[in-house]
């Protein structure tokens, strides 16, 4: 693979930073930034309830409480339509 390849575009530049480099530097526990050449797009997944392939129901604590969160603004996005259907320019999408 070379430098230039998607997968080693960084290896020329950190080249320190191989897997027991890596494995090092969080075995410290401190934080260590490292600036990219590029951005590198990143999605957060938070689950605290999913199905496994075989449908089993999986739960677990939620430990940021965004659960609570995600409850209120549900529950505020609901009364709001729920109060739409009393508005003359939105009662005709309840029907």
């Amino acid at each position: 693979m070379s430098a230039t390849s998607p997968r080693g575009c960084c290896r020329r530049k950190w080249r320190k930073w191989n897997r027991a480099a890596i494995d090092a530097a969080i075995a410290t526990g401190e934080r260590l930034d490292i600036p990219l050449p590029k951005k590198v797009p990143v999605a957060w997944i938070y689950l605290t309830a999913w199905m496994t392939k075989d449908q089993t129901i999986q739960f677990r604590n939620d430990v940021y409480d965004l659960d609570e969160q995600l409850l209120e603004a549900t529950a505020e996005e609901a009364a709001f339509f729920n109060q739409a259907t009393n508005h003359p320019l939105t009662a005709h999408l309840a029907q």
